[in-house]
């Protein structure tokens, strides 16, 4: 009663300026905002768990940019490990930005082989656009579902 929530939710509406168009946010929106977050559920956490990519992984991509280690382990889904090394991107504004486009890429990409996933970078990562960064990835992924059909 005293909580201040009622059912059902009204929606919210904003305005990004004076004059601009109107967006209504409801629960159903954001609601499909939490489904598309990188949850914790979909990284690889422990240093055990990198340790079994990078140890022995069942396929490997190298590309200019980004190499990509791949272990199946009987997910049902695709599980995100990253190394982005300092000596390969040195302002931490950059390191963040590398790591923000591949979890991008890879919570929007539906198209991936359910196994734990390892991505490296390399040097010269750093001066690469986003668009650089994501065709980089994109050609990465194609050749690492090509070799896991070669092997099926």
């Amino acid at each position: 009663m005293g909580s201040g929530l009622e059912w059902p939710l009204e929606a919210d509406v904003r305005s990004s300026s004076a004059g601009g168009p109107k967006v209504a946010r409801s629960w159903l929106t954001e609601l499909n905002v939490r489904r598309q977050r990188f949850g914790r559920d979909r990284r690889l956490t422990s240093t055990e768990e990198y340790d079994a990519v990078l140890a022995r992984p069942t396929l490997r991509c190298r590309g200019r940019l980004l190499s990509i280690l791949a272990r199946d382990v009987g997910m049902a889904y695709p599980r995100l490990g990253l190394i982005v090394a300092r000596r390969h991107v040195r302002r931490a504004v950059e390191r963040n930005r590398v790591k923000r486009q591949i979890r991008g890429y890879f919570r929007k990409s539906h198209e991936l082989p359910s196994m734990d996933i390892v991505v490296m970078t390399h040097a010269g990562i750093a001066e690469c656009s986003n668009a650089q960064l994501k065709a980089s990835l994109e050609h990465s992924f194609i050749e690492l579902r090509r070799e896991l059909d070669k092997r099926r």
